[in-house]
């Protein structure tokens, strides 16, 4: 309703989060002339979904509170992101990577792991402090997660490990009508069968904040609640 009072042309910047819920509106979306999402991975999947439900092709753009944006990709065209003019990320031998752009001071170091090509594009492989091993195998949470939220059925969920140790097994908290097995069964074409998790909870909503992300604090809140 409130697109629709808006003056043409109208932007929508959201989120994956935000997105999902919108792709299953009847609303008109005359006004709009573009879609921009932040904060999350945009799957393939989701994006398809709105191009369906908005009639737009979603752009992403990629950033951080401390540097704000400075790359962008049309997730349904290329899968690299495309640093801005001027922008461009340095990896040392550690594997540390720090973005160089006109509109910061000085480079700031990134959080993410990433795969840099030699035009400057780059792939992100997931947070450093989001790396879980399970059964000697390595994999990050963000993709998990992603892999949870697209199957058809799921309209929210997370992924945690229970026990920090490689003896560990994945929990997964979720908003879905789907039954366990027909879960663990989603996941099974994507991602490793050590992987696949132990316990699923069932819950009517995932706290998230205005932008869609879930914090530590509700995180843990929620998790104490189920036991």
């Amino acid at each position: 309703q409130l697109i629709e009072t808006a003056p043409y042309p109208t932007v929508l910047a959201t989120t994956p989060t935000h997105l999902r819920a919108l792709t299953h509106a009847n609303d008109p979306w005359t006004k709009l002339v573009g879609v921009i999402s932040a904060t999350d991975v945009l799957s393939e999947k989701l994006a398809h979904k709105t191009v369906a439900a908005l009639g737009l092709s979603p752009y992403e753009i990629y950033g951080s509170t401390e540097t704000l944006s400075f790359a962008s990709r049309q997730p349904l065209r290329e899968c690299l992101w495309r640093p801005y003019p001027g922008a461009r990320l340095i990896q040392d031998e550690t594997g540390q990577t720090r973005v160089e752009s006109p509109h910061l001071p000085e480079a700031v170091a990134l959080q993410d792991n990433f795969s840099i090509e030699l035009d400057g594009r780059f792939t992100v492989l997931g947070r450093q402090l989001d790396m879980v091993k399970v059964g000697g195998k390595r994999t990050s949470l963000s993709e998990l997660n992603r892999r949870l939220n697209e199957l058809d059925g799921v309209d929210d969920g997370f992924c945690f490990l229970e026990d920090g140790s490689d003896e560990g097994r994945l929990t997964v908290v979720v908003v879905s009508d789907l039954d366990k097995q027909s879960i663990r069964e989603g996941l099974l074409p994507y991602v490793d069968q050590v992987f696949l998790p132990r316990k699923i909870h069932f819950v009517t909503r995932i706290p998230r904040n205005e932008v869609g992300k879930l914090t530590k604090t509700e995180m843990e809140k929620l998790l104490a609640e189920l036991g």
